[in-house]
C-alpha cells in the first residue's frame, strides 16, 4: 500500500513517516508541499492514499484538492489538520476528500482513520461528526451575518461580495490567515482585497478602515 504524506511541519512529517513505515504493507513517501510532490510525480508513481495537511506554507491546500484528484484519480485523500473548522471539513468533503483527521490525536487513531478510508472510503474525526450531521440536516451553510455598519459600507462604497467577506473578517479582529481559512482563499487573495478596500474607502491602513466602518453608520 503506497502512502504519500504532504505536511510542512518537519517534526510531524517525520513522526508520521516513521510510524507508518513501521506498519506492515505500507510504503511511505513524504513531501513538504504539493509542488514538491508534483515535481516527484511520474506516470509510474503509485499512490493509494494521500495524507494532506490543510495549511501548507500559509496556503490553503483544499483549493488545490481537485487538481490532486485529477493527478492521482485512484488515490484516496485523508485530510490531516489541526483545525476543527466546520467550513474546512465541508470544503474538504465537497472537493473529494474521503477523510478528515485532527492532529494531536494519538498516531494509533491516525492508523484507524487510514484503515477506515482505505476500507470504507470514509472517516471524520468523532468530535466533528455531530456538527456534520446537524449541518446536513439543516442544509444551511454557516456564514457570518453582516452588521448594519458593514451593510452601510457595502452600499456607500459599492463593495462586492468578496470585499464584504474580507471586511467582515477584519472587523472581527481576525488575522489574514484566519480570514483565508474562513473563506477558503489564499492569504494573497486576502491581501489583494484588503488593498482594494483601502482604495475604495480612501484609507491607508487597517486601523483607518475599521475606524471608518464604525463612524459612517
Amino acid at each position: 500500500m503506497d502512502i504519500v504524506i504532504i505536511e510542512d511541519d518537519p517534526t510531524l512529517r517525520a513522526d508520521m513517516t516513521d510510524f507508518l513505515q513501521a506498519q506492515d504493507n505500507f510504503r511511505v513517501s513524504s513531501f513538504e508541499s504539493i509542488g514538491s510532490f508534483v515535481d516527484y510525480f511520474t506516470m509510474e508513481t503509485k499512490v493509494d492514499l494521500m495524507l494532506l495537511d490543510v495549511m501548507l506554507h500559509g496556503q490553503n491546500s483544499l483549493n488545490h484538492l481537485f487538481k490532486i484528484k485529477r493527478l492521482v484519480p485512484n488515490a484516496k485523500v485523508l485530510i490531516v489538520t489541526g483545525s476543527n473548522s466546520e467550513a474546512f471539513l465541508l470544503k474538504a468533503l465537497a472537493e473529494g476528500a474521503e477523510g478528515y483527521y485532527l492532529k494531536g490525536a494519538d498516531l494509533q487513531v491516525l492508523l484507524g482513520a487510514i484503515q477506515n478510508v482505505l476500507e470504507h472510503s470514509a472517516y471524520v474525526d468523532p468530535t466533528l461528526t455531530k456538527t456534520l450531521i446537524k449541518r446536513y440536516k439543516t442544509n444551511v451553510p454557516e456564514q457570518p451575518t453582516a452588521s448594519p455598519e458593514l451593510n452601510y459600507m457595502a452600499q456607500n462604497f459599492e463593495l462586492n461580495k468578496r470585499e464584504m467577506e474580507i471586511l467582515t473578517g477584519l472587523s472581527d479582529g481576525m488575522r489574514y490567515k484566519e480570514i483565508a481559512e474562513r473563506y477558503h482563499v489564499s492569504i494573497n487573495t486576502v491581501r489583494h482585497y484588503v488593498l482594494s478596500l483601502y482604495r475604495k474607502t480612501n484609507v491607508n491602513n487597517r486601523k483607518e478602515l475599521i475606524k471608518k466602518t464604525k463612524t459612517l453608520s
